[in-house]
């Protein structure tokens, strides 16, 4: 009797749509400014390690006029 194995493969890909491209003010690259939870969607991390990579340098971004922060998605992506 023969066995027949089925192998399933399952990609997870997620989209954010609230980006905003612009300058970033550090690196003057075009990029998407992506919000603290968006990059935490992202990097599938908490917001907290998000701020804790911001306060370590290991990220860099801008602050809006409203004081939000907004994370450079190239050194995200480099991180």
């Amino acid at each position: 009797m023969r066995r027949r194995v089925e192998i399933i493969a399952v990609e997870t890909e997620r989209i954010l749509m609230h980006a905003t491209v612009a300058s970033c003010p550090i690196c003057c690259a075009q990029t998407e400014l992506l919000t603290v939870d968006e990059a935490a969607a992202m990097a599938r991390v908490g917001s907290g390690s998000i701020h804790r990579w911001l306060e370590e340098g290991a990220l860099h971004g801008a602050t809006t006029p409203d004081g939000e922060f907004r994370i450079c998605r190239n050194s995200l992506l480099r991180f």
